[in-house]
């Protein structure tokens, strides 16, 4: 075996090597349960299973329930359990079909609830509320306590892992985007949509509609839609034109509560429908990715505050420590010159970093992908990485070089973690000094990239010049160990 590259072997399989990819991993692990927690997520948040769907009475108070139930990749499920539930007990029951469908009706009373049951996780909806709601008796003129007739009332419950904030419903029917651009469309009558992709702006006060895509949709009573949509990447908005009918009439019908009588307000025969564009405001993003990922890369730059002292340390104990106890001279008694040495050492530590970079961020996403369900596409990994991998180079090619430059090793070390310090502390200080602490941040700091990653991976509009980031990012690293080599290749001649 080569002396380069036995010594290269030998510093990356050290006991403070694999100690430090010990350490990254329980900082990603300390990162994911920190940010669900901040991020105040409850499981009907992230759990694998939604309903949504309509209840109509009938008049003669018969309470039909139907609905789909769907995963959070917006696919059917089937063979859940659906539960009818009167004071407590079961009164129905019934199972989905193969498209997550479900229909089952039951009489009326004070206490029903929708149970929804599958695979260890459960889905609930207060029936009675969606039917007898106080709250807007003065709308349907219904009857305290009694229930809305002749009227189809949408309900859901649905996760977190949709690009909306709620389900829209359009009149007709119930639509939701769910993860990687499912759409899933319950309707309750026939109709035929079209939902237009538009890019939205505002500029001087006026609105600016950009058409992107259109997608023709016909529908069919009580069928579920599943479908995968290309939606354009600068889509923010979507228009749905639908059928308002405007012209209504008032119907008297008894109540199964008391001997008054109860309005209830139902389309005119007469009614002429009038066309009405529904915005539904769409992102890029599902929410809970848009819950998570702002407080994932808070607590990310909090670690990073502790964690390039590892890699000083690091770079102290491979290369530095050696020069200043004299192991270097008895290392240098094989067949190896001081360049070698120094070439296998530095890129070993290279490797510690760049592994213990993405064991941070991989171990976050794990945590993530097990314990809410949220599955990081690997590019975002990667990508995510590249914010700890850029800071602890930078710093390790600076400790690097002080090792060339100055024999004692402590004052190797003492340099390294007083010119971390100083580019954290000083420059913040002069930054707000002089007011101009975002262009030091993004361009003359080590690692300056992550703030435009930061910006990429929460989705904010981060107005910097990528290209002067990435050549600063590597800068920092380049410099510093060319500066390093010449220095140690010099001294080997």
């Amino acid at each position: 075996m080569r002396p380069s590259f036995y010594d290269f072997k030998k510093t990356s399989l050290r006991v403070f090597s694999i100690l430090i990819l010990i350490i990254f991993i329980l900082s990603g692990v300390g990162m994911a349960y920190q940010t669900i927690q901040v991020s105040q997520l409850v499981p009907s948040d992230y759990e694998n299973l939604n309903v949504m769907g309509y209840v109509y009475v009938s008049p003669n108070y018969k309470v039909s329930i139907c609905g789909i139930v769907f995963n959070n990749q917006g696919k059917p499920i089937p063979s859940a359990t659906i539960y009818i539930l009167s004071s407590g007990k079961v009164i129905a029951s019934t199972e989905t079909l193969t498209n997550g469908f479900f229909n089952i009706t039951v009489k009326y009373a004070h206490d029903l609830y929708l149970l929804v049951k599958y695979n260890g996780l459960e889905r609930s909806i207060n029936i009675s509320s969606i039917i007898s709601p106080n709250g807007i008796i003065f709308l349907y003129k219904q009857e305290k306590g009694g229930p809305i007739v002749n009227q189809t009332l949408s309900f859901y419950n649905v996760s977190l892992f949709r690009n909306a904030f709620y389900p829209s419903y359009l009149y007709n029917a119930e639509m939701v985007i769910m993860s990687n651009n499912n759409l899933v469309i319950f309707p309750h009558d026939n109709s035929n949509i079209t939902l237009e992709f538009v890019h939205s702006s505002y500029i001087l006060n006026y609105t600016i509609i950009t058409p992107l895509k259109s997608l023709n949709l016909s529908l069919r009573a009580l069928t579920p839609i599943y479908i995968t949509v290309n939606i354009p990447p600068m889509t923010n908005c979507i228009i749905v034109p639908v059928h308002i009918y405007y012209n209504l009439s008032l119907t008297i019908l008894p109540s199964p509560i008391y001997s008054n009588v109860s309005l209830t307000i139902l389309p005119s025969p007469n009614a002429l429908p009038r066309e009405f564009n529904f915005t539904i405001q769409y992102s890029n993003y599902t929410i809970i990715y848009s819950k998570i990922m702002p407080n994932f890369i808070t607590f990310l730059s909090i670690f990073m505050l502790f964690l390039p002292f590892v890699i000083i340390y690091l770079a102290y104990t491979s290369f530095a420590r050696l020069r200043s106890t004299g192991e270097l001279e008895f290392i240098l008694a094989r067949p190896i010159t001081k360049c070698k040495i120094f070439i296998s050492r530095f890129f070993a530590n290279v490797l510690i970093a760049t592994i213990s970079s993405f064991l941070l961020i991989t171990t976050t996403a794990m945590i993530f992908s097990i314990k809410i369900g949220l599955y990081l596409p690997i590019h975002v990994i990667l990508v995510i990485s590249l914010i700890p991998l850029s800071s602890l180079l930078s710093y390790l090619a600076i400790t690097y070089m002080y090792s060339t430059i100055i024999k004692s090793g402590a004052i190797v070390l003492g340099l390294g973690f007083f010119t971390y310090i100083i580019t954290q502390i000083v420059t913040l200080v002069i930054g707000i000094i002089t007011n101009t602490y975002n262009e030091i941040t993004n361009y003359l700091v080590p690692g300056s990239l992550q703030y435009y990653i930061q910006g990429w991976v929460t989705g904010d509009n981060v107005k910097v010049n990528v290209e002067l980031e990435i050549i600063s990012t590597i800068l920092w690293i380049i410099i510093p160990s060319i500066i390093s080599y010449v220095i140690v290749k010099k001294r080997d001649m």
